[in-house]
């Protein structure tokens, strides 16, 4: 991939999500920012590379330097309807305003704690970070605007499925940051872990 190449796409992901944000639906903008500016056109999508050297650097970062940054950017764009009452969907997050604004708050904390923590040595070291705080924000982001595309005023359905959408937010992350061989590891391990706590019990419940 060429230098120019590469900033084109980092200038798209800068630039991209406010646009988008203020003038298209929340289903739309969450979708296209999330899936498509942060996901298609991101340099490690387009071009397959774990470190990439930058003219500016001159030493090889990990994707993470500026990955990370960019993701954030756009997921903060997202809170676009929610914050500015003038937006024109500003009513769509009427009975969710304190909901999703945890739920971004918690985002931002998962964020907040990677970057104090990161290390240049190490970029995935505290990944475990995302899924010990998901992104359930963009799940329940997306069932609140397609409630809204679908014309349901339903409030308690949100809530109902939010057990559903934290389960597939932490699913969603372990794969990200865990994916293939590390992932059936990671379940192996935890039920090995399962498998000798019980044993303890059982043996526990002999003795007495």
């Amino acid at each position: 991939m060429s230098n120019f190449v590469f900033y084109l796409l980092i200038s798209l992901r800068i630039i991209l999500p406010p646009l988008i944000a203020i003038t298209c639906h929340p289903l739309l903008s969450i979708l296209l920012i999330e899936f498509v500016v942060d996901g298609l056109i991101s340099p490690h999508h387009v071009a397959t590379y774990s470190h990439r050297s930058l003219p500016v650097s001159k030493q090889n970062i990990s994707k993470d330097v500026y990955d990370k940054p960019l993701d954030f950017w756009g997921q903060l764009w997202t809170m676009y309807p929610v914050w500015v009452s003038s937006s024109k969907y500003y009513h769509i997050f009427k009975n969710f305003r304190i909901l999703i604004n945890i739920l971004f708050f918690s985002r931002v904390l998962s964020y907040i704690l990677y970057w104090i923590t990161y290390s240049r040595t190490s970029p995935t070291k505290n990944s475990n970070l995302f899924v010990m705080i998901p992104n359930v924000y963009l799940l329940v982001y997306l069932v609140i605007a397609m409630l809204s595309v679908l014309a349901i005023q339903n409030v308690p359905v949100v809530y109902f499925l939010f057990p559903f959408l934290m389960l597939l937010a932490i699913i969603k992350e372990r794969q990200i940051h865990y994916p293939g061989t590390q992932w059936k590891k990671w379940i192996k391990k935890n039920k090995m872990e399962v498998q000798l706590f019980c044993n303890n019990d059982e043996k526990s419940q002999g003795l007495d």
